[in-house]
């Protein structure tokens, strides 16, 4: 039984010639040395309408002060611009800091985040090796692993569209739960090896898609889960240490998440 449920890709395999798609944990700091980082806008704040706003309002303030300087000063040479070249001096070294405090915070965060993915799927690892070791009917672990890929799968969607507008956010979900949904009624869909467990049936899709949360909402269906696999005998009960190893797993993936958000 062990062994038919280690047979099942946690992910199926792309086709040959497939483009993978974007990975949100994915970081190469050998571009940051090369010409591709001024070739690269894609989630930056260049790509921020609130930036070139504010852009174009500094610009229009500079000009107005300029253009009133040349109207009312007959000679703008005798102007004594000292005390501007030392305010300006002094916001270049707060500029440098601030900067460089911002990149180190970015960096931390990708790194952060990272961690967290990494706590994740070392959750649904172990709980799958539980699961086996226990003997619980297939069945049963492909429900819980697949609630535990898709959460996996909410996740990282979730990461990319917060750096979309809201616009493109919208049709990128929808998209997404469309590519995961399966017009299957009951689970016998998943019984071929060969299909992911980044599926939903489509009244769990229906469920989930109404939810602002629906990473952390599937854990708690799987805690649930859990719970219902303790009263029917597929697991210890709730009062043994097992279970409690095995909801140990479930908040450390809760953990994961909240590092990740």
């Amino acid at each position: 039984m062990a062994e038919a449920s280690e047979e099942t890709p946690l992910l199926a395999k792309k086709p040959d010639g497939e483009e993978e798609n974007f990975d949100s944990m994915n970081y190469d700091a050998r571009k940051l040395v090369t010409f591709d980082v001024f070739r690269n806008f894609s989630g930056t704040v260049w790509t921020k309408p609130s930036l070139w706003k504010m852009m174009g309002i500094l610009l229009l303030i500079a000009l107005c002060g300029a253009s009133t300087v040349a109207l009312v000063v007959s000679d703008p040479a005798k102007l004594n611009v000292g005390r501007f070249q030392r305010i300006s001096t002094f916001l270049e070294v707060v500029v440098g800091l601030l900067l460089g405090f911002f990149l180190s915070s970015s960096v931390q965060r990708w790194y952060n985040c990272t961690n967290g993915f990494l706590e994740l799927f070392d959750a649904i690892r172990s709980l799958h090796m539980q699961l086996n070791a226990l003997g619980v009917p297939k069945e049963r672990v492909r429900l819980c692993l697949r609630y535990c890929v898709v959460s996996a799968h909410c996740l990282d969607n979730d990461l990319i569209a917060a750096a979309m507008s809201p616009e493109d956010r919208a049709a990128f979900l929808q998209n997404q739960w469309e590519t995961i949904a399966t017009d299957a009624e009951d689970g016998s869909v998943f019984t071929d090896k060969s299909k992911s467990f980044a599926t939903l049936l489509a009244n769990e899709r229906e469920i989930l898609a109404k939810i602002d949360d629906p990473a952390q909402t599937l854990w708690v269906w799987v805690t649930s889960l859990l719970t219902r696999m303790s009263a029917d005998g597929e697991i210890p009960p709730i009062p043994t240490p097992t279970y409690g190893r095995i909801i140990t797993i479930a908040e450390q993936a809760y953990g994961g998440i909240r590092t990740v958000r």
